[in-house]
């Protein structure tokens, strides 16, 4: 399991639900994990900027956290602890979301980055599969990401509770 708030790496046994921790410092903002064999990769969402912004309710501000900076990563680690390092070194990636294996490869979800990507385990042959204008805004971001066969499939976000969230392949 990935604790954002904490950037580690949690197992749990199912048994007996106990929870320890499998990477102390995953880098900023952990999303996507995978395990391929005795490896496990993540995704980094990066350092994300403060912004104050204007809520629909005229008048009313949040403070948010934005990840339009592309400082995000791929990560990996052995099973036991050895061989740690970096897929897509940070900076590769504007959001890392959702990671899927396939056949040697790696997919994710690039949501600010407008984009769907993927590698081969070992760093080489780094390719954009689908990448938007960003023109669409929130419709435009990538973030749910699975490959079954030949066919990619990829969730693009749409507005909050707008029911324009698509499902593509």
């Amino acid at each position: 399991m990935l604790a954002l708030r904490s950037a580690r790496i949690v197992e749990i046994d199912l048994a007996t639900g106990e929870m320890t921790t499998f990477v102390e410092d995953t880098g900023r903002s952990p999303d996507g994990i995978a395990v391929v064999g005795e490896r496990v990769f993540w995704t980094t969402m990066g350092k994300p900027t403060v912004v104050d912004r204007e809520l629909f309710d005229a008048g009313h501000r949040e403070r948010a956290l934005v990840y339009t900076e592309r400082n995000g990563g791929l990560h990996v680690i052995g099973r036991d602890g050895s061989g740690r390092g970096q897929v897509v070194a940070p900076g590769g990636i504007t959001t890392g979301k959702q990671l899927a294996q396939a056949d040697g490869w790696l997919y994710w979800g690039d949501r600010e980055g407008f984009r769907v990507s993927r590698v081969r385990t070992d760093g080489t042959g780094l390719e954009d599969l689908v990448v938007n204008d960003g023109s669409g805004g929130v419709a435009d971001w990538c973030v749910g990401v699975a490959v079954h066969g030949d066919h990619l499939y990829w969730t693009q976000k749409g507005a909050a509770k707008s029911g324009n969230g698509r499902i593509l392949r």
